[in-house]
């Protein structure tokens, strides 16, 4: 993981024209991931970077100097300048002023099917913008986090190779993983952040945070505003407040209309999820959906449809459970605008 640490966050130069063409002919080659903030990326490209268009150019540039992947982070607006001189904002860049936005892109390819996060594509990751001058060494912590987190998954996917039983969730760690860790992380940071001393505080050193409201969204557009959909609670949750629906103590995954029909009369279910796996005909899939969905209103329980979005509209479930491959999917046909209406 490379920082290349050439601008400081205030904008200072630390280091000469010699040593960023070393860095880039020698240090680039070897880089799995490379986290340069907006000053940075506009120094290496020798060009300002002023639109979201402008960003996503630019990493594609910065892949073709060498490195597998890049972070481009997004701490500093794209109104913000090196020089005191005023910068025309357009309403797409004022659109994203409120967020801090990292562009991750990889020239790896996806292994498998195409994936909303694999990074192949570009994936704009954004959290709140705290308004905290607090922010000494966030680039350094970031990079440092992200490198922490690669280590984890590394380190689990060789215990996984010499046939250990050891394999957890960090063996599914890969670059874009860990820069949503690391984001976290520095976000968490940043808003435990406090003066010392004279000037910006440092960014405090804590975890990797376990709270979801540290973690960064995906943002297809950058420049839209977050249109969540409905939040739900824990049964055991008291945050969200008494609007919000709350989860069943259990959440049955059935694959058979008759095991739906079955929970439907068991005491205390309230929600139950129908995973489909052994039909592809959309209409025959539909009509078993129907039949679950129909059962599971008269009964007082929301059902949850796995991978079948479509279906799941058209019958008026509660919710659906889609993976990242099929998210994809769903995305490119306008299926969460669908989903989000209901």
């Amino acid at each position: 993981v490379l920082d290349p640490v050439m601008i400081s966050t205030s904008g200072h130069k630390l280091i000469d024209d010699e040593t960023k063409a070393a860095m880039i002919e020698h240090v680039f080659p070897m880089c799995d991931v490379l986290t340069p903030n907006k000053y940075e990326a506009e120094a290496l490209l020798e060009r300002k970077l002023l639109t979201p268009e402008d960003v996503e150019q630019g990493a594609r540039d910065l892949l073709a100097m060498g490195v597998k992947a890049v972070l481009i982070k997004g701490g500093h607006t794209l109104a913000e300048s090196e020089s005191s001189d005023s910068v025309a904002v357009s309403p797409d860049v004022n659109a994203t002023l409120g967020f801090a936005q990292d562009y991750f892109l990889t020239s790896e390819q996806p292994d498998g099917e195409e994936r909303l996060c694999d990074g192949h594509n570009g994936v704009w990751l954004r959290t709140n913008r705290y308004d905290s001058e607090h922010t000494h060494g966030t680039g350094c912590t970031l990079s440092s986090a992200i490198a922490s987190a690669l280590a984890l998954g590394h380190q689990s996917r060789e215990f996984a190779y010499d046939g250990s039983t050891y394999a957890g969730a960090t063996s599914a760690i890969h670059p874009i993983d860990a820069c949503c860790l690391a984001k976290a992380y520095v976000a968490a940071g940043i808003g435990r952040g406090v003066g010392l001393g004279k000037g910006p505080g440092p960014v405090v050193q804590t975890e990797f945070p376990s709270s979801s409201q540290h973690y960064p969204l995906v943002a297809i557009d950058p420049t839209s505003e977050p249109n969540a959909f409905l939040r739900m609670k824990a049964h055991s949750s008291k945050d969200c407040g008494d609007e919000c629906p709350v989860l069943g103590r259990i959440l049955p995954i059935v694959d058979t209309a008759e095991w739906v029909e079955r929970l439907c009369s068991v005491p205390g279910v309230t929600d139950i999820q129908l995973r489909i796996k052994d039909e592809t005909d959309p209409q025959r899939i539909l009509e078993r959906v129907q039949s679950c969905q129909d059962m599971c209103q008269n009964a007082g329980i929301r059902l949850w449809i796995n991978d079948h979005w479509e279906a799941a509209v058209k019958a008026g479930c509660f919710g659906v459970h889609v993976g990242q491959e099929d998210l994809v999917k769903c995305m490119k046909v306008g299926g969460l605008e669908e989903m989000q209406k209901q």
